[in-house]
């Protein structure tokens, strides 16, 4: 095995944006998925 490199600040920084970005759209994402669910059991109840 060879060994790990010393932490590159901006690897590391690469890596938490892009941890904060998936973590972001998978909160926009189940919103998203709620807010569709409950729009569809009302629409659901109307008649059109």
């Amino acid at each position: 095995m060879t060994e790990k490199a010393p932490l590159d600040p901006v690897a590391a920084r690469n890596r938490r944006s892009i941890a904060i970005a998936l973590s972001l759209f998978a909160f926009v994402a189940i919103v998203f998925v709620v807010t569709m669910v409950r729009l569809q059991g009302h629409a659901l109840n109307k008649p059109f």
